[in-house]
């Protein structure tokens, strides 16, 4: 068995350190080099000052679209420590946490380790605690512990998986006044999740409510949008859903 290195926080500032020079074109003065590694709580905003001068796309921040293994788990790792350097007090722990677990849930995605996907739940949970009703944020960070319950229970088919995603989307739409932007996106999750547990329990219910979430954020989309065509697929995948179920000739026509 090959024992790999231990990555300590000096390895992530050094590597995410390397990547600011890269993109500034930057030669600091190596002393000054040594105090920053000594520095190890200015890794966060290391790493948040060279996302945003990369426009999400450095190597630490690869797109859903990555090619290399090593990449994500680089990802990851300085994501983990950069939530490790954070204290739950810093107002963006919860973010940080966020993006942690997007992180572990692409992997999972794409490779198939259940730690992973439990490991990013935890984030997201985290990250959900962390954030009072009526931040901004939170009901981003809601939909996506919705939706990382729902992969779970895809591939394990626990219903107390998709029983909670159904609540955490419930809770985004919920905390999201109409006339905001997301409103569509969580309503759309939220019908998605809901046509998830029909198709596994058969309860008309749920297929009722959910092409009446569809239906709304498809209302709530102007024509343009870039997510319309998806929200109509979904609406006529719950639809169909229901005329498979029930024969009703108007379900199909719509």
């Amino acid at each position: 068995m090959i024992l790999k290195a231990k990555v300590t926080a000096e390895d992530m500032f050094g590597r995410a350190l390397e990547q600011w020079n890269n993109q500034t074109g930057e030669a600091p003065d190596p002393d000054d080099q040594i105090g920053r590694h000594r520095n190890l709580e200015s890794l966060p905003q290391l790493l948040s000052q060279i996302n945003r001068n990369s426009g999400g796309r450095s190597s630490f921040y690869v797109s859903d679209n990555f090619g290399n293994r090593e990449d994500i788990n680089r990802k990851i790792e300085i994501e983990e420590e950069a939530v490790r350097f954070t204290p739950d007090s810093h107002p963006s722990k919860p973010s940080r946490l966020n993006n942690l677990g997007n992180s572990l849930l692409l992997r999972f995605q794409r490779l198939g380790n259940l730690d992973d996907v439990d490991s990013g739940i935890a984030r997201h949970q985290a990250a959900v605690n962390l954030t009072p009703d009526g931040h901004p944020n939170k009901p981003s960070w809601l939909g996506n512990l919705g939706n990382s319950l729902l992969t779970r229970f895809e591939r394990l088919g626990n219903l107390d998986d998709v029983d909670s995603a159904i609540a955490r989307h419930q809770a985004a739409v919920n905390l999201t006044p109409d006339g905001h932007p997301d409103k569509p996106r969580w309503l759309n999750n939220l019908g998605t999740s809901l046509l998830t547990r029909f198709q596994r329990l058969g309860n008309l219910d749920d297929v009722d409510s959910a092409i009446a979430r569809h239906q709304a954020a498809v209302n709530l989309t102007p024509d343009g949008h870039p997510d319309k065509p998806c929200q109509l697929n979904n609406l006529g995948n719950s639809l169909f859903s229901r005329f498979e179920r029930l024969g009703n000739l108007d379900d199909v026509d719509s």
